[in-house]
């Protein structure tokens, strides 16, 4: 009787002993975890929140549209699409066949307006150019079909929404943040075209910009051209 309540004091005193570790160690990390984030706060004060920026330059994007494609022969291959691309691509087009890391020249030579009826869609067909011949069961092919002429293109991310629903980006002004109310075109894979709100040389954020409020000090890590 005496062994088991001995064994019962001894069991109740590891788990006290445990658990003064466990909140001990929670208080430990507590108070390093503050003082990170005091650090942290205190040099964005000092030395401002860190962005990087991108300077407002026009310059043409090439617009592509994504099609799977397989190989018919070692110089030609056939890819289906469904209407709303297939409106898009004309003989004539130029293409980029993804092949690993490297992407090869090709040439869009057909594409019928009469839907395939075993697939449902509509059938095109490229050819590729002779320093790459087709050899694995199925390509990614980049079909150029329009390009943006002097616009200027950010990420979906940078846009953001304001309280009334309106497109804004944030800009830098003499060392500060501000927000740019903007109306934005084209919008796709490739990015969102700001038609309007800025102009040439505003240096717009692009990363860091989560954490920004109107009159913040930026520190500006990168400039991109």
């Amino acid at each position: 009787m005496k062994k088991n309540k001995l064994r019962i004091i001894l069991y109740l005193v590891a788990v006290f002993i445990f658990i003064i570790a466990v909140i001990v160690r929670q208080s430990v990390i507590a108070t390093r975890l503050k003082g990170e984030a005091v650090t942290v706060y205190g040099e964005w004060k000092h030395f401002g929140k860190p962005i990087v920026v991108e300077k407002v330059k026009l310059r043409d994007v090439k617009i592509f549209e994504k099609v799977t494609v397989l190989p018919l022969s070692k110089e030609f291959a056939i890819g289906y699409v469904p209407k709303n691309i297939q409106r898009n691509i004309r003989p004539g087009q130029a293409v980029e066949i993804e092949n690993n890391d490297e992407r090869f020249l090709a040439t869009v030579i057909s594409a019928s307006e009469k839907i395939d009826m075993n697939t449902g869609m509509y059938p095109i067909e490229i050819r590729v150019q002779e320093e790459m011949l087709l050899n694995s069961n199925r390509y990614i092919a980049h079909i150029h079909y329009k390009t943006l002429e002097n616009v200027f293109i950010v990420s979906d991310d940078v846009v953001r929404t304001d309280d009334d629903g309106q497109y804004f980006v944030w800009i830098v002004n003499d060392g500060k943040a501000k927000k740019k109310i903007v109306e934005i075109g084209n919008r796709d894979g490739y990015g969102i075209q700001i038609k309007s709100g800025l102009s040439i040389g505003d240096a717009v954020v692009i990363e860091g910009y989560t954490k920004l409020l109107e009159e913040d000090t930026v520190q500006m890590g990168n400039f991109k051209e």
